[in-house]
């Protein structure tokens, strides 16, 4: 069964990707900040990752995790209400896989999970792959 860990501050986020997630058969992981992710991310096998998180932001975060020989090869995709081109750009260089703007369209989220994993099994860095939308 396939690991999501998703990041966000936002309780009502968190659960509403719970649910959803859940309801595919995933395993869901949850952290509400910067360093519970970056703790629990080895677990993981794609992280969603909001940009805007209390201390740690997210597209730290996502620097660190594909700085980390450990956790390089996660797919990470950002979710944020930050939806300018230099946002989105901002992701890119933090190494995110994809970026996904607030609100989200759920079958979106979930499309793009699945989409992610089945890149993330081919066992290869998933740098350079990205999808990304506005």
């Amino acid at each position: 069964m396939a690991r999501v860990l998703i990041v966000d501050d936002e309780p009502s986020i968190l659960e509403l990707l719970d649910l959803a997630l859940a309801g595919e058969g995933y395993e869901v992981l949850r952290a509400a900040n910067g360093n519970e992710a970056l703790e629990k991310a080895e677990l993981a096998d794609v992280v969603l990752l909001d940009g805007m998180l209390p201390g740690i932001t997210g597209w730290e975060v996502c620097r660190l995790l594909k700085s980390r020989p450990r956790t390089q090869h996660l797919p990470v995709i950002m979710i944020s209400a930050m939806a300018q081109q230099l946002d989105v750009d901002r992701g890119r260089v933090a190494g995110a896989d994809d970026y996904i703007t607030k609100p989200f369209d759920l079958q979106e989220v979930l499309e793009k999970v699945a989409q992610a994993l089945k890149g993330s099994s081919a066992q290869q860095p998933v740098l350079g792959r990205a999808a990304f939308s506005s």
